[in-house]
């Protein structure tokens, strides 16, 4: 995963998966102790959402100490992968 080059993008240059990773860097420069990730599908609307998070959070695991995922209760079945 390489988002690197959208630093120096506008907002409206950006994909939504590439203003995802964005909101997500910047959430873990915070360094907080949890990162809530809010209705993701909304976030990443043009792609398969459950599996381009679920890479972009394994590839990131290590830079962040938890997430939370919150969405609608018809929708858990979606992030099934991480029990």
């Amino acid at each position: 995963m390489t988002h690197g080059d959208n630093a120096l993008k506008r907002d409206e240059d950006l994909t939504l998966t590439q203003r995802f990773a964005v909101k997500m860097a910047r959430a873990i420069m915070l360094r907080r102790p949890l990162i809530v990730i809010d209705r993701p599908a909304l976030l990443l609307a043009d792609v398969p959402y459950p599996q381009v998070l679920h890479n972009m959070l394994g590839c990131l695991q290590h830079e962040y100490s938890d997430h939370r995922i919150v969405d609608y209760i018809w929708n858990q079945s979606v992030y099934e992968y991480r029990k």
